[in-house]
């Protein structure tokens, strides 16, 4: 083969080195964000069960007629109502949350499989490459 295939295969291999090293780097931010959006979703369910726990023993409150008559029943039953209901919407909105990180963390997962298997076929390239360029200069 010639001198100008030789540089040519070089070029080829320069540049799929390259390209990998470039996979290689958007791998590792893609592994620092499964990483935090793991971290989030544990965080978001660790509330959940923490808010689970405590509406459950807000649940658990009677009211005592003996003691609770009247406007005190009615301002109780109140506020015990607005609570309720913002819980249920907090809960939603972790529950929605979450929802939306462990979709990201998917998506992600799976643009990280489609960058190992470019890393995968890059090496292999440049595997090809190398026996190529070894073979051009006993060739030449």
């Amino acid at each position: 083969m010639s001198h100008a295939a030789l540089n040519s295969l070089i070029r080829q291999k320069s540049s799929a080195i390259s390209q990998k090293a470039n996979l290689q780097h958007q791998l590792a931010i893609l592994e620092t964000k499964i990483q935090r959006l793991q971290t989030a979703s544990t965080k978001l369910s660790n509330e959940m069960m923490t808010l689970a726990d405590q509406e459950k023993r807000v649940q658990g409150l009677t009211v005592d007629e003996s003691k609770w008559k009247g406007a005190e029943k009615k301002k109780f039953v109140g506020h015990y109502d607005n609570y309720t209901d913002s819980v249920k919407n907090y809960r939603s909105d972790v529950m929605d949350k979450k929802g939306q990180i462990d979709e990201e963390m998917a998506r992600t997962e799976s643009t990280k499989g489609h960058i190992l298997n470019s890393i995968s076929n890059l090496s292999a390239q440049i595997v090809n490459l190398e026996w190529q360029i070894s073979n051009t200069k006993k060739e030449g």
